[in-house]
């Protein structure tokens, strides 16, 4: 469950009987095949049709779509401080823009260290604390692909783009001086949120074509990130990922897997060594112990 949780960590759990499971949460539960006690995260609830398709948990037919309003919420894999923004963004462009200076990783950051990704990173955000000049403007840049996302926030408005071509316009009922600024690429839609409220979106866009390399399999569109504009002072810069689900296993993986009324389908947050329902397949209700209550939460991420 990295980073979730880590090794000694205890985990408060209220019983199943008090408290129903819900999507999202943490439970601890016996596998299935093994009887060995672990620690998952409810995926597929009872009577729903589940399969993950592209690293995406699929319900129902219908790619699950959660909206993310503060960094918390996903796998940091760049964290920043003032010191520290200036080496971890590349040289400007022609037109001001800087992004990260190394692609980014499917790997996550753990207590300041980072554990390294086999994969480019997809469904990226960035999030800033920040302070603005009365007279600047802040840019945060995602890029997939041929896809570029700006925020351009100035003290008056929020103008998020696709490519220059802009979304509805936010004004603000307030002089926007600074906080926290999240741009979020997630599940094939974009928003924005400050200071943990949904300003903007959540907008669906065209996706951009896979990239295909010679001798190897097709694979999404490469993702950056980075930030432009002038005027602004950056005080933390973080640089998130979603979840991913990989296709190990057999369950919800080549096929749609239907649960039954009693069913669970559980799924651990460090995909690549997580033991789960890809591998043992849906686990009953009578095998759950207790509900950790803990949702989306990412812990080691403040």
């Amino acid at each position: 469950m990295l980073p979730q949780l880590h090794g000694n960590q205890l985990l408060p759990v209220a019983p199943v009987w008090l408290r129903a499971p819900q999507r999202g949460q943490v439970v601890v539960f016996e596998e299935p095949d093994t009887g060995t006690v672990a620690v998952k995260r409810v995926a597929g609830m009872p009577g729903e049709r589940v399969q993950i398709i592209g690293g995406d948990l699929f319900v129902d037919g219908q790619r699950f779509v959660r909206q993310v309003l503060r960094p918390q919420e996903l796998i940091s894999i760049v964290d920043s401080d003032t010191n520290l923004v200036d080496l971890t963004l590349g040289e400007a462009t022609s037109g001001g823009d800087r992004m990260l200076r190394a692609l980014p990783y499917d790997g996550f950051l753990l207590a300041g260290n980072f554990s390294d990704g086999i994969m480019p990173a997809t469904d990226l955000a960035i999030c800033v604390d920040f302070d603005l000049s009365e007279s600047g403007n802040l840019d945060l840049l995602l890029q997939e692909g041929e896809n570029l996302f700006r925020l351009i926030a100035r003290p008056d408005q929020l103008e998020l783009q696709l490519n220059q071509v802009a979304w509805p316009v936010q004004k603000l009922s307030s002089t926007l001086k600074g906080g926290q600024l999240m741009l979020s690429k997630i599940d094939k839609q974009i928003s924005v949120s400050l200071n943990g409220n949904l300003v903007l979106g959540p907008f669906t866009y065209p996706v951009a074509a896979s990239t295909q390399l010679a001798d190897a399999p097709e694979s999404p569109a490469t993702e950056q990130a980075g930030l432009g504009g002038s005027g602004f002072t950056i005080h933390r810069m973080r640089v998130m990922r979603d979840l991913f689900r990989s296709l190990s296993g057999t369950w919800a993986t080549s096929k749609e897997l239907q649960l039954s009324e009693n069913e669970f389908f559980l799924l651990g947050d460090n995909h690549r060594a997580s033991r789960d329902s890809r591998h043992y397949g849906p686990v009953s209700k009578d095998l759950l112990i207790g509900n950790g209550g803990m949702r989306w939460l990412l812990a080691g991420q403040e």
